[in-house]
C-alpha cells in the first residue's frame, strides 16, 4: 500500500518501496532530511560572532539619589550558563549595584532543568549616567552567548 507523509514543507513523500527505487525520489527524500533535520551546531555557533543585545528599555533607567530597582533576568543554571555584572570597564561608583543572586521559579519542589531568576538590587548615590553590562556565559567560555544592557540616569 502507498501512502505519503507530509513535511513541514508541505512536499509529498511517498512511501512504498517502489518509490523510494526511483533516483529522483531518493534525492527528494536526502534533500528533505539534509534541509529539515535539525542542526548538532548549538544556536549560538549558527548565528554571527556577537552576542544578540537585549536592552531593558528603550529610553536609559532614571532613579533619584538613594532610590533603588531590581534587575531581574531569566537563566538556566543546569545549563551551565549564568548571568552576571561585567565589571571589566570599572564599576560605577553612583551606583550600588548588590548581586541578590539566582532563585529557582515553582517554590519548594522545582522542575528539573527549570529556568529560575537572577536579581540585581540598584541603589542610586549620586548624580551620574552608567551603563551597566549583564553577560549570560558559562565560567570556561570566552564569549557570552547573550548581553542585557541597562542604561542608568541617576539625576
Amino acid at each position: 500500500m502507498m501512502g505519503v507523509i507530509r513535511t513541514a514543507c508541505s512536499a509529498a513523500i511517498p512511501t512504498s518501496r517502489s518509490a523510494f527505487a526511483q533516483p529522483a525520489s531518493a534525492l527528494l527524500l536526502a534533500g528533505l532530511l539534509v534541509t529539515t533535520a535539525p542542526s548538532a551546531m548549538p544556536a549560538a555557533a549558527q548565528t554571527s560572532p556577537l552576542p544578540p543585545v537585549m536592552r531593558s528599555t528603550a529610553a536609559p533607567l532614571r532613579l533619584a539619589p538613594g532610590e533603588e530597582t531590581t534587575i531581574v533576568l531569566e537563566e538556566n543554571l543546569t545549563t551551565g550558563y549564568a548571568w552576571r555584572l561585567d565589571t571589566a570597564s570599572g564599576a560605577p561608583s553612583c551606583v550600588v549595584i548588590t548581586d541578590l543572586g539566582h532563585q529557582q521559579r515553582g517554590g519548594n519542589a522545582p522542575a528539573i532543568g527549570a529556568a529560575g531568576l537572577h536579581r540585581w538590587k540598584l541603589r542610586a548615590q549620586s548624580v551620574c549616567h552608567a551603563d551597566l553590562r549583564f553577560v549570560y556565559q558559562r565560567p570556561w567560555e570566552q564569549h557570552p552567548v547573550r548581553e542585557h544592557l541597562v542604561s542608568v540616569d541617576v539625576r
